[in-house]
């Protein structure tokens, strides 16, 4: 065989070397913008779109919260040295409200004020550990009068911030969720003068 044959040979054989590792790279990278584009229109989609739209709620007691902007939010605090904040979240076609509370307790973990606190939820199942504003917490779930409910508690320098709301699977726990996973502390609470309204809270639409 010639020098020449043998030299054609070698650029052919090359040559589509070349186009078959560019065909490969090719399609390898379409597959892998398919991926990231799907991947990004999953990304994009908010966790809380089913509650459509949210409120974020700012309270006088130093804590905030994110909440489906579809429910009426009232200031219910007690006249009482020992609560800083008590609120309710209710909306007008569910049946059931979300209560969230930070008050002094005598306890100095979840575990104790569940124990030795008779308006502490009774026979209830930790769901699972979570986070409260910041604060190590715990999930529970009981029920009450036929009716489920699930509650986030966490326990700070014997300051109990407290969220219930239903559970169902559904709305009542993706509220759940939103309001647990947005929940910020801005320091030790301050005593509010509260006369039963939320005037001096702040709300701000997201």
């Amino acid at each position: 065989m010639s020098k020449k044959v043998v030299l054609a040979v070698l650029v052919v054989v090359v040559v589509l070397g070349i186009a078959t590792g560019y065909f490969v790279f090719a399609k390898s990278s379409k597959n892998g913008e398919k991926f990231a584009s799907g991947a990004e229109g999953i990304a994009s989609v908010p966790p809380d779109a089913s509650l459509g739209g949210t409120l974020s709620y700012n309270d006088e007691a130093g804590y905030s919260f994110r909440y489906s902007a579809k429910g009426n939010i009232a200031d219910i605090t007690p006249n009482s040295s020992e609560y800083y904040s008590k609120v309710k979240i209710s909306y007008p076609d569910k049946s059931g409200e979300v209560s969230i509370i930070v008050r002094d307790i005598a306890d100095s973990s979840v575990e104790s004020w569940i124990k030795n606190n008779a308006d502490a939820p009774k026979d209830s199942k930790v769901k699972s550990g979570s986070s409260l504003g910041g604060f190590s917490a715990k999930q529970i779930t009981f029920s009450k009068d036929g009716e489920k409910f699930i509650a986030t508690l966490a326990v700070d320098n014997n300051i109990l911030y407290y969220v219930q709301s239903p559970t169902d699977t559904g709305f009542w726990d993706d509220l759940h969720n939103l309001i647990v996973s947005s929940f910020v502390v801005g320091g030790k609470p301050s005593p509010v003068d509260n006369s039963g309204s939320t005037e001096g809270n702040t709300f701000y639409e997201e």
